[in-house]
């Protein structure tokens, strides 16, 4: 890893968001906790603790998708490219340098200002602030019911379409399809349950470190699908599609956990 650092414009370290956000690789969609450092006008820095729970390794020039948004001059960015990284002994953690990639013109209704280095809300009367955190785990409820019918729908593609012999087909069935389809439907009833408690206590989402914990959460909302593992078992065409379909899903849902660790920054 690069020891040089190389910054050519001012920063300012980000002191209150100290959470850990939820992050993947553009080119595997593996995810990984990161913490935000620093911030510039071009660029974003991150930090990748040992004592995380979810951590990966990452390189130069990758590209990272950070699922929160980061706005300045009215264009929005989702993604950036890794442009140094190194070993912090001192912190025992990957340091790691961003320059922000593919501007969009929209935002979430809390995004993180590269301008004034804060936590912004959209006011334009598109969304109810106030009931932000019950209308993002409605929307995690919903997209994890969209995995769950792309997941039913290639179990029985599979056993049409597969060259597998019947006995194998069925281990495969049980011991990897069956059990993702369960996992799933276990934190899609998670998120149901909190969405009816966040109903029953009107300042929830004004005292969320009262009552929610985001360890479990991060646990319930990240994906149950690992890419590789399972492109490799299928081994068809049309059964990526699937997957794909399924891990634009997920990259929502890890924007929805984000979206609800600002919420939680903003209640402490």
């Amino acid at each position: 890893m690069s020891s040089v650092e190389p910054r050519r414009e001012p920063r300012k370290a980000i002191e209150s968001v100290n959470l850990p956000f939820l992050g993947t690789r553009a080119e595997d969609h593996s995810s990984f906790q990161y913490l935000i450092t620093d911030i510039s006008p071009q660029g974003v820095g991150i930090a990748i603790p040992r004592w995380l729970v979810k951590r990966e390794r990452l390189h130069e020039n990758e590209v990272i998708n950070l699922h929160v948004p980061f706005r300045i001059t009215g264009n929005t960015y989702f993604q950036g490219r890794i442009v140094w990284t190194r070993w912090d002994e001192a912190l025992q953690a990957q340091l790691c340098g961003l320059a922000m990639i593919n501007a969009k013109v929209i935002a979430g209704p809390l995004f993180i200002c590269l301008d004034t280095f804060n936590i912004g809300a959209d006011h334009c009367g598109c969304v109810d602030i106030d009931n932000l955190l019950l209308k993002t785990v409605k929307d995690s409820v919903l997209l994890k019911k969209g995995v769950l019918i792309y997941l039913n729908h290639l179990i029985p593609y599979f056993s049409r379409t597969s060259n597998y012999p019947a006995n194998s087909y069925g281990q495969l069935k049980e011991l990897i399809l069956e059990d993702l389809t369960q996992k799933v439907e276990e934190h899609r009833q998670k998120l149901l349950l909190l969405q009816e408690e966040i109903r029953l206590h009107a300042d929830y989402q004004s005292n969320l470190a009262k009552y929610l914990e985001l360890e479990p959460l991060r646990e319930t909302m990240e994906s149950e699908i690992h890419m590789g593992v399972l492109a490799t078992a299928l081994q068809s065409p049309f059964a990526l599609q699937y997957l794909y379909a399924i891990k634009e899903l997920e990259n929502k849902l890890y924007s929805n956990y984000n979206t609800i660790v600002l919420i939680y920054i903003q209640s402490l």
